[in-house]
């Protein structure tokens, strides 16, 4: 009986398809571990701390292979405005030039007559008399103004009637000032009693000042 010998050409298919998936599987593994590197990465640094940092770098590529590093896309920015309406109002005001001439016309005006007297020769605690040193504060006029005037009469009549003449010219002038309301500017009428004159000088001046004008304040100094 004749056998066919086996040709050992015939076994050769079967071994280099062998060798073939052999290969498929070794390289379905790398890949494997490769997909298995790039998911823990993205897991590390895309979501963990990098917010999609790593997937920004190495996402773009180009037909000829090469990898394209993407630039981050710029986000528009945001002004704030820094101001607030404390500063803004600092800034205004120094913006601003002070009106010297508005500001000084609130400020309350000073009209005041001030009374004094001179010492006695023979005692010096005590005023001469019918002699008095009569004093006007006006700071209406541009500059401040303090006329002084000294009355010297032989009796107490004539004494009288030169207070009398001197207060009511005083008066008069304060109604031709323009005042604003808001100033709120009375006459002041001050009897300073250093040296002394009497109580009944004191009492004749304020019965001289109220048949003048009962508002005019008076005021006295020891």
């Amino acid at each position: 009986m004749k056998t066919n010998p086996t040709n050992p050409q015939e076994k050769k298919p079967a071994k280099r398809s062998g060798n073939f998936i052999f290969r498929l599987f070794k390289i379905i593994a790398v890949l494997v571990v490769i997909i298995a590197i790039l998911i823990w990465l993205i897991f590390q640094f895309g979501l963990g701390g990098g917010n999609g940092a790593f997937l920004s770098k190495g996402s773009g590529t180009t037909n000829s292979g090469k990898s394209e590093t993407s630039t981050p896309a710029k986000t528009p920015e945001t002004k704030t405005n820094t101001t607030t309406p404390e500063t803004k109002i600092e800034t205004e005001t120094k913006n601003k030039t002070p009106d010297v001439a508005n500001a000084a016309a609130q400020l309350p005006i000073r009209f005041e007559m001030h009374i004094s007297f001179e010492p006695d020769p023979n005692n010096t605690d005590s005023a001469k008399e019918f002699v008095c040193q009569i004093e006007r504060i006006n700071t209406a006029q541009k500059n401040e103004t303090a006329d002084k005037k000294l009355i010297t009469c032989r009796n107490m009549p004539d004494f009288e009637a030169a207070l009398e003449k001197e207060i009511q010219e005083w008066r008069l002038a304060f109604d031709q000032l323009q005042i604003e309301p808001e100033q709120n500017t009375r006459p002041i009428l001050q009897v300073h009693m250093i040296p002394f004159p009497g109580e009944g000088v004191f009492r004749k001046i304020e019965s001289i000042v109220k048949n003048i004008d009962p508002k005019i304040a008076i005021m006295r100094t020891e």
